[in-house]
């Protein structure tokens, strides 16, 4: 059999946020300005491309896209740019660049049975359409709260995540032995999505188990 090298010159390593491993189940990543070749996926999650546009016909300012879906993660769509994600012009000759990628997990991964986490749903008020519809990609900001029979409580530091097509969210919260209680047991957000908000109330979380939180309306 044949065995054909190929020099990976920029690569997105796509990354578990809950375990820190690879992805697990199907994901692709697709570049849509056309700037870069189709990438191939060398593991479970790293995708990398083998050529760069030549700067004679892109400027160092030209931005690739990357569209990343999966069946178990949020998706993502991010632009290069960043100090992070730099264009792809800008990356010289020698190893490559291999960019980390975190992806959030979404309603109906395959989450520990044992796992403290959250579930919950975002609509538009009734006011704003009758239907009330769910409302994707509003950011949902979360603050975990240690609350002992005796104050004072403590906060954790708010952690946002993003609704998916259906309107849900999820997260999951691990123990911290220096709090009391080590896992947080009560739950405060709000919600944004361009000129709407709306406030989830605080609420107890069920410990080594699933809360379903009441659906947040949005206006």
């Amino acid at each position: 059999m044949d065995v054909v090298a190929q020099r990976a010159c920029y690569g997105l390593e796509l990354v578990d946020a809950l375990t820190g491993g690879p992805l697990i189940g199907p994901n692709t990543v697709v570049e849509t300005t056309g700037l870069m070749a189709s990438p191939f996926r060398v593991n479970a999650s790293r995708w990398v491309f083998t050529s760069l546009p030549r700067a004679s016909t892109a400027p160092p300012s030209a931005t690739a896209t990357f569209v990343i879906s999966t069946r178990f993660y949020v998706p993502q769509t991010l632009t290069t740019g960043a100090a992070t994600l730099p264009n792809p012009t800008l990356v010289g000759p020698g190893p490559g660049y291999l960019a980390t990628v975190t992806m959030m997990p979404r309603t109906g991964y395959p989450f520990s049975s044992t796992l403290t986490r959250v579930v919950g749903l975002v609509q538009l008020d009734p006011s704003v359409n009758p239907a009330s519809p769910p409302v994707p990609n509003a950011s949902v900001t979360l603050t975990p709260v240690h609350a002992p029979p005796s104050p004072p409580s403590v906060d954790e530091t708010p952690v946002t995540v993003t609704t998916t097509d259906d309107g849900q969210y999820t997260y999951w919260f691990l123990p911290i032995i220096t709090d009391d209680p080590p896992l947080a047991n009560q739950l405060t957000g709000n919600v944004a999505m361009g000129s709407y908000s709306g406030i989830l109330p605080s609420l107890s979380l069920l410990a080594n188990g699933v809360t379903y939180a009441p659906p947040v309306f949005i206006k």
